[in-house]
């Protein structure tokens, strides 16, 4: 969600990155360049859905196909896994070990192809199917390379690939997609980079389009003043004893080794411990000893309660016991020297010296060391970033009881914020996790907090408040990380600092990346091909900055005086899409287009501009005459979006965007539910303070359906099942739960009526996560007046009896004027 805060007044706010690169790879070849987990194959399976009509046409009528072309045989099965479950595509298979014979027989390859609409295959056996002609290259809809860098191989088969791909007419062509991490993320010299990245354009017909994230931050972005600090070498084994981190590598190696538990048959208790003994190690090296002694407490009371499950055999059991065993011995071996520990000053000598450092930044930000005007200008923003989640749990601990401990320290309220995709942190409860971290950033947002300890999931993606102060932990290890960290740092006054902290072992090799990095970053903007969203130096080129607002007339609002000019139009419009109703996932950005037209030889721009698909203008904002640069094509643009906007009621005769209070009064008029924001009511939906009366109503279907005696009716089961167990945390007593489906008895219900057909839907009870199909009984029953009287004993039995849902002072009551019509029955699978 884009803040007021956060408008741009120079550009049109970009989209999101996945979603530009999409929109780029439809209409040209593409080569992606996105960092491990940026999302790469997020946009292939968008793409894929792109050409779903294409693909899924009948491949014997002419259809065409689409390949996700991969290196490596293991990759194969991966990206497959993950366009079906993204897609409702059909996903075939094919490696040199896997489907072979399929392309020894054409027919069975034809019959392949008819069944599959895209098919992820190693590249040597996708050269193979082309040169021994199973496949022709015109059946070819769209080609997606997987680490599409290793074209730049003169032999390799990527390459190959390409090169019988442009030997075919450019019409019968398919769209290539290129997919790539290493680019920005290897240790290429710039000079070099810029040739490679010219060369892969060239084998793969592709343009390169830079993660325009990146580019946006570098263009557009605050800019910090950076320092880097270095610190001397830590050696663990002198604050705390070599014996430790002895017993722990030790035990860590017989872990590792061990031959007792074989995965398929027993329930292997190495990976708890092996987490236990990297995550001690990890915090005693990087946070010293006090951190070390805190991990080693919670990892033992962790594998004390792994031990006390009643299902596992006793030699798991005694390898559990072992690694408490390892937790406990290095808890008392460090207790002595910690516990005593009741201020800074002790504490010291056992502080790595970049912790010390990074103590030391924080107390430029004490206000007894600063003016008022200081403290009350710039208060403390910052963010710690560090790349192990236990490392930010443990760090945000220590600065916590430094604040208890120094009264010149009680100006931090910190918090950690850390990623949950992989492992557990002493819990699987990811759900629990993704709560508690929405409510960590919602209050460092509010000002409640003024500094986050947190890994990378902060780095990307994540609104959060402008910030004054980042410091990066862990020296960034490639490009991305270093300008999307160094991004958070953009408090718009220029007071923002950034500062790197580095071993003195690592000084000469990190200033050699950031020399890098700048270079990059200059390569980066040159290359930069957003096209649609020229920026401010335009202007200064041209000469426009000064008397810009001269060119075109202001529009001024008769009744206020109000009004926006060329200059201020941009600024606007964004305001006003930040304003339109959204959640914290979602980027409300204009669309912007630029239009080249040709006029007595000279080269002039239109704009064409699309506003969020929530406000109510739906049709495009047109520019039709024509100006002399781009950037006042975008600034003209905004100004005809502004009269729109104003015309339409969407801003105010003050040119102000209408507030959420005007959204949600319009919306009380053509909904008799309250919405959200409405006045008066401040608590938020859903929560204990917000006190409503609302009807409880039923669906149509089920009025007069109560079955009759003697007629037929309809029976509907309902037919749970097991999709996920229940977590640890939420099954304490470890009680075995068994899928529904495998009892021989389950409920339905009946019903004189047809309903209408209701699709699977979620449960999430005790027993675990469900799926719920609702599904008529082919066969009809004639009830007695016998049977009907003992099934609405059953139904009222269930209900009083035993889910106890029945209040007192309440009669049972079944006619046609009850409002559900319905009777609850027993059934049996055979």
């Amino acid at each position: 969600m884009i803040t007021e805060k956060d408008v741009e007044v120079n550009c049109f706010t970009p989209r999101d990155y996945q979603v530009e690169l999409l929109d780029k790879a439809c209409k040209r070849n593409v080569i992606v360049q996105l960092g491990t987990g940026a999302g790469k194959t997020f946009i292939a399976v968008l793409l894929l859905k792109e050409y779903g009509l294409q693909i899924m046409s009948p491949f014997e009528n002419g259809g065409k196909r689409a390949f996700f072309i991969v290196d490596k045989v293991a990759l194969v099965d991966q990206q497959a896994d993950h366009i079906q479950c993204h897609t409702t595509l059909n996903v075939g298979k094919m490696h040199g070990n896997l489907n072979s014979n399929v392309w020894d027989n054409q027919k069975w390859f034809d019959e392949f192809m008819s069944v599959h609409n895209v098919v992820v295959i190693t590249a040597q056996v996708f050269l193979d199917l082309i040169d021994h002609a199973y496949f022709n290259i015109s059946r070819l809809a769209l080609v997606i390379f997987d680490e599409c860098h290793h074209a730049l191989g003169v032999r390799h088969p990527y390459r190959i690939i390409m090169d019988r791909i442009m030997r075919v007419p450019e019409e019968d062509q398919p769209r290539i997609l290129g997919l790539t991490a290493s680019l920005i993320n290897d240790k290429t010299p710039p000079r070099q980079l810029e040739a490679k990245l010219s060369k892969l354009e060239c084998v793969l017909n592709s343009v390169i389009e830079t993660a325009s994230d990146l580019v946006a931050i570098s263009k557009y972005g605050a800019r910090p003043t950076e320092f880097v600090v270095a610190s001397s070498d830590y050696d663990p084994s002198r604050a705390c004893g070599g014996e430790i981190l002895l017993l722990l590598e030790d035990y860590r190696k017989f872990c590792t080794s061990t031959q007792e538990f074989d995965p398929d048959f027993d329930i292997d208790p190495r990976k708890p411990i092996q987490e236990a003994l990297n995550r001690t190690l990890a915090v005693l090296r990087q946070v010293g000893p006090w951190a070390a002694w805190k991990v080693s407490q919670m990892w033992e009371k962790e594998l004390h309660k792994l031990t006390k499950q009643s299902f596992l055999q006793e030699k798991t059991v005694n390898f559990l016991i072992m690694g408490e065993t390892c937790m406990t011995t290095v808890r008392k071996l460090l207790e002595p020297k910690m516990r005593p520990i009741k201020n800074l000053e002790s504490l010291s000598p056992y502080l790595p010296n970049k912790v010390t450092r990074l103590i030391e930044i924080l107390s430029l930000f004490n206000p007894e060391r600063r003016t008022a005007k200081e403290v009350e200008e710039d208060p403390l923003s910052g963010i710690i970033f560090v790349d192990q989640r236990y490392v930010a749990y443990t760090l945000n601990v220590l600065l916590k009881h430094i604040c208890r401990w120094e009264p010149s320290f009680k100006f931090i309220q910190s918090d950690f914020v850390i990623g949950f995709s992989g492992g557990s942190f002493a819990s699987d409860d990811s759900q629990g996790l993704h709560k508690r971290q929405a409510d960590v950033i919602r209050r460092f947002r509010q000002g409640e907090l003024n500094l986050l300890v947190a890994t990378s999931v902060l780095e990307e993606g994540v609104d959060v408040r402008h910030c004054n102060l980042v410091i990066k932990f862990d020296r960034p290890i490639d490009y991305r990380s270093y300008i999307q960290s160094k991004g958070r740092a953009r408090k718009r006054d220029g007071s923002a600092k950034y500062f790197i902290l580095v071993d003195e072992a690592d000084s000469a090799k990190c200033s050699e990346d950031l020399r890098d990095f700048v270079q990059i970053e200059k390569m980066l903007l040159r290359r930069c091909r957003n096209v649609h969203n020229p920026g401010i130096e335009s202007d200064t080129e041209l000469g426009l900055v000064g008397n810009v607002d001269n060119l075109v007339p202001p529009y001024i609002v008769e009744s206020t005086g109000a009004q926006v000019s060329l200059s201020s139009a941009i600024g606007l419009v964004n305001r006003y899409c930040a304003k339109l109703p959204s959640d914290i996932f979602t980027r409300l950005v204009p669309q912007n287009r630029l239009i080249t037209v040709n006029y007595n030889g000279r080269t002039l721009y239109k704009a064409e501009l699309l506003l969020p698909i929530n406000s109510p203008i739906k049709h495009p904002i047109s520019l039709e005459t024509p100006v002399e640069n781009k950037k006042l094509a975008q600034m003209a643009i905004a100004l005809e979006a502004c009269k729109v906007l104003h015309r339409n009621g969407e801003l105010n005769d003050h040119l102000l965007p209408v507030g959420r209070e005007s959204i949600a009064e319009l919306l009380n008029q053509l909904d008799e539910d309250p919405d959200e924001w409405a006045p008066g009511l401040s608590a938020k939906v859903g929560s204990a303070r917000r006190k409503q009366l609302y009807d409880k109503r039923v669906a149509t279907a089920l009025h007069e359906a109560l079955p009759i005696k003697g007629e037929p009716c309809y029976i509907y089961v309902m037919e749970l099942e097991l999709l996920k167990e229940p977590s640890l945390e939420s099954n304490p007593k470890r009680r075995r739960f068994a899928n529904p489906l495998d009892y021989e008895y389950l409920f339905g219900f009946l019903s004189s009526r047809i309903l209408p057909k209701i699709p699977p839907f979620a449960a999430y009870l005790r027993q675990g996560d469900m799926r719920v199909h609702l599904v008529r009984a082919s066969t009809q029953v004639t009830l007695n007046s016998q049977n009907l009287t003992m099934i609405k004993h059953f139904h009222h039995y269930i209900f009083k009896n035993v889910l106890q849902l029945c209040k007192a002072n309440l009669d049972f009551h079944m006619d046609a004027s009850t409002p559900i019509n319905t009777l609850i029955v027993p059934l049996r699978r055979s």
